[in-house]
């Protein structure tokens, strides 16, 4: 999968929680039948933040953006010819910051911006919970009312993961976490917020690395720096 980021990321840019859900609006509008599919056709319709007129002549401001269109459809079509655009937007999650990357995948299922990566990134462990409250929630901490189900919370933590037993242990964990927050709310859902107050499913969420892409020339560049070989020739 780290390929496929990477290939994506380096053609088309990366995009912003806005930018997806965005392009999520307009693949919907495309698809007309609500299939969760578009051909060719469909695809190249929806305006996309990397261009979105894949007709234009090798003179046109978006003629390099049309071919990514061609190459993006190209990789990832089924056999039928046809594009699942929700899994394409999902794999466009990735980022070199792995929570950042986690949020945008939130925000896509919820439909919804959700900013808390500066809480999941910062919070004090040891800072105490909530008083009366049975799951472990922290005091003082901000809160939304951007409610997810069950299934897409584990939808984002499964996504492009073999399915291992390390995986199924996590999911369960996360997935009995979920209940018992639900059963705290009349509505039987969970506001994103909840989880990361918990730290044991801020916990799990800080530790899925699937939408984290992976700067190798960085890595290079610093693995040269700290063992001081070259470190002046190696190219950012």
């Amino acid at each position: 999968k780290q390929w496929y980021q990477r290939r994506v990321a380096i053609t088309a840019g990366i995009p912003s929680k806005s930018d997806l859900l965005n392009a999520l609006q307009e693949f919907r509008h495309v698809d007309t039948k609500g299939t969760g599919r578009v051909d060719m056709a469909g695809f190249a319709q929806a305006h996309l933040w990397f261009g979105n007129n894949i007709l234009e002549d090798a003179n046109s401001t978006f003629y390099r953006e049309g071919h990514l269109k061609v190459m993006l459809f190209t990789l990832f079509c089924d056999s039928n010819y046809e594009l699942n655009y929700f899994n394409l937007l999902m794999l466009f999650c990735c980022d070199f910051v792995p929570v950042e990357g986690l949020f945008k995948a939130l925000s896509l299922v919820t439909g919804h911006v959700i900013e808390l990566e500066e809480q999941v990134l910062n919070r004090n462990p040891e800072q105490g919970s909530r008083p009366g409250s049975p799951t472990g929630a922290e005091a003082d901490f901000p809160t939304t009312i951007i409610n997810i189900t069950k299934e897409q919370l584990l939808s984002v933590v499964r996504f492009g993961q073999l399915e291992t037993p390390t995986l199924r242990a996590m999911m369960e964990e996360l997935g009995s976490i979920y209940d018992g927050l639900a059963a705290e709310d009349e509505s039987g859902l969970v506001d994103i917020s909840q989880l990361i107050i918990n730290p044991s499913s801020r916990d799990i969420l800080k530790g899925v690395t699937a939408y984290h892409l992976v700067d190798y020339r960085r890595a290079v560049l610093e693995q040269a720096q700290a063992e001081g070989k070259l470190s002046d020739k190696v190219l950012v």
